[in-house]
């Protein structure tokens, strides 16, 4: 699977994202978050895609959160086709226990996919880790990986099987208690069935609201 074994398309881009999330009232269990990014690729070939990605979470224990959300991709190509996707999750986060003076936390997702070029529906599972390290004065390192794996054979999207893999590092600074910021470098690498896979090296940055 994957198209030509040692084939590889290298491309450069960058995602920048805006998020917010934060507890509904004092003391409640109940917890939203929002985020919206705009992701381009190929520099001046027009390619882009941009989302809105709000959810709903609950508290289950002091390190467990179980989450409902929606997203909604609009995406461009260099042809200027254009495509849209709405998406609909279910997630655990855990946060496990400290290692050192760091933090490992994880995410499971479950994502139902219902594209506009297909009436075939995708159903993926994601596996995500992040481990964060604090350096005072509010700066953080975070180094990560995610797994993507496509559940259902699709005529969009190919046969079921790993689909994509994303390894990320960065850095973040505490700006004021409730705005951070974050910068860092994630490479996606896409798998395809008819053709070579992508290799997309991506600068990242994120803006986030904390309530």
């Amino acid at each position: 699977m994957g198209g030509p074994a040692a084939a590889v398309d290298n491309e450069i881009g960058s995602w920048l994202i805006a998020s917010t999330n934060g507890a509904l009232g004092d003391d409640s269990r109940w917890r939203f978050a929002a985020d919206t990014q705009a992701r381009f690729r190929d520099p001046g070939s027009g390619t882009a895609q941009y989302l809105l990605r709000p959810s709903l979470g609950l508290t289950l224990t002091d390190s467990l959160t179980g989450w409902l959300g929606f997203a909604r991709f609009e995406s461009r190509s260099a042809s200027g086709q254009r495509a849209h996707e709405n998406r609909y999750w279910q997630q655990l986060s855990w946060r496990a226990r400290p290692l050192g003076s760091g933090t490992i936390r994880y995410r499971l997702r479950l994502e139902q996919r219902l594209v506009s070029i297909s009436d075939d529906d995708g159903l993926w599972l994601r596996l995500l880790a992040r481990y964060e390290q604090p350096l005072g004065d509010g700066k953080t390192l975070f180094v990560g990986a995610e797994t993507f794996y496509d559940l259902r054979d699709t005529d969009w999207s190919g046969d079921a099987g790993p689909r994509q893999h994303r390894v990320f590092f960065g850095a973040g600074w505490q700006l004021t208690p409730q705005w951070r910021f974050e910068a860092g470098y994630l490479n996606q690498y896409q798998v395809r069935d008819t053709r070579a896979n992508d290799s997309n090296h991506l600068l990242t940055l994120r803006l986030n609201h904390r309530f």
